[in-house]
């Protein structure tokens, strides 16, 4: 767990960037925000897996998320059921329920349907806010934080060197 946070704070501070590191968060949002080992969070992994992005702040984001998603299953499950009863999508739903490959992905539940969909909502947000974040970390705190005496003596700390390889 300490080799990935010393893998997170590396690649915030270097010259990964920004956009990779926001991807790696909007997909763990939409990682977190599905139900566990479903096949569309398996599909989620597959993508993420094809893009280049960076999986340490994929899974501590990812981590941080889960957390907090407990608290919002509810309202998901909710939204999920109100998409679900609209009438004039019965017909598609009907069709994607028939359908042997589309019923793996368990469309039809309320709470994979609403989670589904407010993390597609929110992913373009949730990118370009990570994204705005991550520039104003590296431009404002880590100036400040290089700066630290705690820090520059980490930094020259060969126990450190030894334990970050």
């Amino acid at each position: 767990m300490l080799k990935m946070i010393v893998s997170l704070l590396k690649s915030l501070s270097n010259e990964t960037s920004p956009w990779q590191l926001a991807f790696a968060v909007s997909f763990a949002m939409i990682f977190a925000f599905l139900p566990d080992f479903t096949l569309l969070s398996i599909f989620v992994l597959f993508v993420l897996l094809s893009f280049r992005i960076n999986l340490a702040m994929f899974l501590l984001s990812a981590g941080f998320f889960k957390l907090f998603i407990i608290l919002f299953d509810p309202l998901m499950a909710q939204f999920g059921e109100m998409f679900l009863s609209i009438e004039n999508l019965q017909p598609l739903f009907d069709k994607a329920y028939n359908n042997d490959v589309l019923r793996l992905f368990h469309f039809n539940q309320t709470l994979v349907m609403g989670s589904m969909l407010t993390s597609l909502l929110l992913f373009v947000p949730v990118l370009f806010l990570s994204k705005f974040l991550i520039v104003k970390y590296r431009t404002h705190l880590l100036t400040r934080l290089n700066k630290l005496h705690l820090v520059q003596m980490l930094k020259a700390s060969s126990a450190l060197r030894w334990f970050i390889k």
